[in-house]
């Protein structure tokens, strides 16, 4: 398997250690699941694959044992035992929401990366090989378990000479999760439920009914949380707080307010809610980094053949002038005018707000830095890249902009961290080196508790602390 993911820093020497590679204690490595990187006896970030607890980091020494699961994710200590290969049904090969290496199949297996159209983090699963296909049609030289049928094929195009073209057994599980999930897609945005019932988990494609524990993930701060279904007095996970609640009787989700997110996550999947009265969902601009968020604006007008018309007024004299991605339809409502930066309107006592520019020589930018938390910066304004000030920096980095583009007056760049300090708790910030172009150092991009002691600890970094 290539090691071609995009890790930061000394990531590499991590990869290497997951992988079966051997290291001493002490090194520098990366914590499987995430981007952080660790040296020693120190703990690693909680992700889905540690049940959202932090564990060893895998270079820590085999008597450590400082965090909530003492067990090792991946050790790359030398005479560390290699990883065990995935069995029928398990995930395999690489996530692609976080990069983490979960193995090679064993013999007999082969490992199906997710059909094409797929939600971003869709698991490849290990299924069994059972034949081949090719100019000569099919050919199946081995069974499948309870008379099932030889039907699954890899994805064409394929190179029949490099046994791309395989015939595979769809396991009877990945029947069951493809129909449960399409019963409870609505059940996590809003529709009842009764305590046990078999619901998905939000930011992931797990499942769980009742008294039971979500994988942890970005929206829950990498920690576990309870099952949408579980019992109002269920408390057995790292965050008690349920993520989405479909019990009957639960309140009902509110609806988004101007400048905050709304729609599909980009990212997760996960619903955020439809706009309130008089907004609209207005969503990230093409060309936008994955993971950009849609946003609620206040309509003021819609365009057509016949011109613009402006009919409400935006907040503090701004001018309508934000339009709907074209084509689209008129007759439908889909070219409508908003006020593209009405969600700088401060929603939270510690947000800070960054004053919007207009003209030729502005960058429109989107998305919301570290939504409902402290740091928090709305990034849907277009920027002359005059002002140098937190939030300000932090946008710029956010949508991929290190340096003022040619068509400002003002001169930014980025700022460019070398020898990043640990954390409070003595955790590396080795990931921050670098001002996050090109996948070196700090884009901006995650907000989880790690990510910001990191910033408090390095506070020459650009992304708001």
């Amino acid at each position: 398997m290539p090691c071609s993911m995009l890790f930061v820093g000394v990531a590499a020497i991590a990869v290497v250690g997951a992988l079966g590679s051997t290291c001493k204690v002490g090194a520098d490595v990366q914590c499987p699941g995430s981007r952080s990187t660790c040296a020693g006896d120190q703990c690693c970030p909680g992700y889905a694959g540690s049940g959202g607890a932090t564990f060893p980091c895998p270079s820590a020494s085999r008597s450590f044992s400082g965090c909530v699961n003492n067990t090792k994710v991946a050790d790359c200590l030398a005479g560390a035992a290699m990883q065990a290969k995935a069995q029928e049904g398990e995930q395999c090969g690489s996530s692609g929401s976080t990069g983490y290496f979960h193995g090679d199949c064993a013999d007999g297996l082969v490992c199906v990366p997710p059909a094409a159209g797929s939600l971003f983090g869709a698991q490849s699963i290990c299924h069994r090989l059972c034949g081949s296909f090719g100019a000569s049609g099919d050919r199946v030289d081995g069974s499948c378990a309870d008379g099932q049928a030889c039907s699954g094929r890899a994805a064409v195009p394929c190179r029949e000479w490099a046994g791309e073209c395989y015939l595979y057994c769809p396991s009877s599980s990945t029947v069951v999760t493809t129909t449960t999930t399409t019963t409870t897609t609505t059940t996590t945005t809003t529709a009842s439920c009764v305590v046990g019932t078999d619901v998905q988990c939000p930011g992931s494609s797990s499942m769980c009914a009742g008294d039971q524990c979500c994988p942890g993930y970005a929206g829950s701060g990498g920690a576990t949380f309870p099952c949408p279904s579980a019992s109002r007095s269920f408390s057995g996970c790292v965050n008690n707080t349920k993520v989405a609640d479909c019990l009957a009787g639960a309140a009902m989700q509110a609806k988004a307010q101007e400048g905050e997110q709304c729609g599909s996550s980009g990212s997760t999947g996960y619903f955020h809610g439809d706009c309130a009265d008089g907004l609209v969902c207005v969503p990230p601009a093409a060309g936008s980094l994955f993971g950009a968020q849609s946003i609620c604006h206040r309509l003021c007008g819609s365009f057509g053949a016949s011109g613009d018309r402006v009919d409400g007024s935006c907040a503090d004299g701004q001018a309508c002038s934000g339009r709907a991605a074209v084509p689209c339809r008129e007759w439908a409502g889909e070219c409508y005018l908003y006020c593209p930066s009405s969600s700088t309107v401060v929603t939270t006592t510690s947000t800070t707000s960054t004053t919007s520019s207009s003209g030729p020589g502005c960058v429109q930018l989107s998305g919301t830095y570290c939504g409902g938390q402290g740091q928090e910066c709305n990034c849907n304004y277009c920027d002359d890249f005059c002002q140098d000030t937190a939030c300000a920096r932090t946008c710029r980095v956010l949508n991929g902009y290190f340096s003022a583009p040619a068509q400002s007056t003002c001169q930014w760049s980025a700022a460019y961290v070398t020898n990043p300090s640990p954390d409070a708790s003595g955790t590396s910030c080795g990931w921050m080196e670098g001002n996050g172009q090109g996948g070196k150092g700090d884009d901006c991009r995650e907000c989880d508790q790690f990510a910001a002691a990191c910033r408090r600890a390095n506070p020459s970094g650009n992304c708001r602390a």
